[in-house]
């Protein structure tokens, strides 16, 4: 359709220039007033003013021709506007580089239309597609986000049980005596977390720790710094309450000692629903009389987080299908 019209208005165009007879006929469907040339106004002549080619293209620049395809059919339809960034005229002021300009805008129009856009305003069109699209973009990316959250708090890694054990080796420098006494102030330690019964709470806390002196508890988390009597035993309730199994090789711990005091260092794990957890753990202990009180108590996790290299191994997969498992096992059972 594009190209008959573009035809026919070089035809006519062709015409006009060479029968200059035909120019009020042919080549315009309107009646033009002819007026006389300015320059020979003045002197009385009555000769016919025709504007050059060039003084029609500068009238007829700024406004171009904008083709737009309808929806049920390739009829086509002109409409001129201005374009102040095209300096295409109207193809029916046979221009010899209409068909140019036509490409040109046709391009213009099928972009406009790809891309959503009329005129300078950006009018975005949504389609389910595109909806759908970026639903599947945010539950991709936040998925992603939560399954490295997930994979940071349960597949950390740690030392081998081997290669634990062999950090309580030797034994510290502790005398016989002394060790004896300090193992048994573990041991008493031990037992109340393995039965983490609140009503033991005050027996154990006057039993272990000294009422007039200083107490420090380390916790494993941000923040858990505990200081003096009555907060140690807040938090070593809370322990007790809401905390997993904690189980610390007490036999085998390091223990060194000097006058009354001394200190120790051992290895052990929190078991939980999710899984162990190893753990280190330390303490400082003075002699009060006939007995051993712990002044500073230290929790601390044995583990690192994963590495990103650890997205390329199949067993970070396994690790996370048994944990999902194992969640889904114990929601039930319960």
């Amino acid at each position: 359709m594009i190209s008959r019209v573009v035809a026919k208005r070089g035809r006519i165009a062709k015409d006009a220039s060479t029968n200059p007879a035909k120019r009020g006929s042919e080549a315009s469907p309107r009646k033009r007033t002819e007026r006389t040339s300015p320059a020979n106004s003045s002197q009385g002549d009555s000769t016919p003013y025709t504007p050059t080619m060039q003084q029609t293209r500068g009238r007829a620049r700024g406004q171009t021709c904008s083709i737009f395809r309808s929806q049920k059919s390739l009829a086509t339809r002109t409409a001129c506007y201005p374009q102040p960034h095209l300096s295409f005229p109207c193809f029916r002021h046979g221009d010899s580089n209409a068909s140019e300009a036509v490409r040109v805008l046709v391009s213009l129009d099928q972009s406009r239309r790809f891309f959503g856009l009329e005129g300078s305003k950006v009018s975005p069109r949504l389609n389910h597609k595109r909806v759908y699209s970026a639903l599947a973009a945010v539950v991709l990316v936040f998925g992603g986000f939560a399954m490295g959250f997930i994979a940071c708090l349960h597949l950390k890694s740690a030392a081998s049980s081997e290669a634990r054990q062999q950090y309580l080796h030797p034994a510290g420098d502790a005398p016989p005596p002394v060790r004896a006494e300090v193992l048994t102030a573990l041991r008493a330690f031990q037992n109340g977390y393995v039965k983490r019964d609140p009503n033991d709470l005050d027996s154990f806390m006057s039993r272990l720790f000294p009422k007039r002196d200083d107490v420090l508890v380390l916790g494993t988390d941000s923040g858990e710094w505990v200081r003096g009597y009555p907060a140690a035993a807040k938090f070593i309730r809370s322990d007790w309450l809401g905390w997993g199994d904690f189980r610390f090789d007490v036999d085998d711990s390091i223990i060194w000692s000097s006058g009354d005091v001394a200190w120790i260092a051992s290895v052990g794990a929190v078991h939980s629903t999710g899984g162990d957890r190893p753990l280190r753990f330390s303490a400082v202990l003075t002699r009060d009389e006939d007995r051993w009180v712990f002044r500073e108590v230290s929790f601390q996790w044995d583990d690192r987080d994963p590495s990103p290299a650890a997205i390329l191994q199949p067993d970070t997969y396994l690790r996370l299908a048994r944990l999902a498992y194992r969640h889904v096992r114990n929601s039930t059972s319960g």
